[in-house]
């Protein structure tokens, strides 16, 4: 309730109330990333940077679920034996996975 109420008074006023609106969910998500990024660990800023930006992309339809989800997962949720044989033995299971999924 106090960053809402924070980003209410920081948020830039305007006459529209659809604008008014626009800058406070703008100002209350920049204030929400602010809090939660003071309280990382410095290694995990990073991480949480890119699931913050991901999730932004994909709201703003310039990312598509199944983007990240290759991204994050890779060919880890496939079975070796569900898939086509590997065409060469000198490749690993996890590197052919990795191969098929992307296809």
């Amino acid at each position: 309730l106090e960053l809402f109420m924070g980003s209410m008074d920081k948020a830039d006023k305007a006459t529209l109330a659809s604008k008014r609106v626009s800058n406070i969910i703008e100002t209350m998500t920049y204030m929400t990333y602010r809090y939660i990024n003071r309280g990382l660990y410095e290694q995990d800023k990073l991480t949480f940077v890119l699931l913050v930006t991901m999730k932004i992309l994909v709201a703003a339809g310039h990312l598509k679920n199944s983007d990240v989800t290759l991204l994050l997962r890779g060919g880890a949720a496939l079975d070796i034996n569900s898939v086509q044989k590997k065409p060469f033995q000198w490749m690993s299971d996890e590197v052919w996975l990795n191969i098929v999924q992307l296809c």
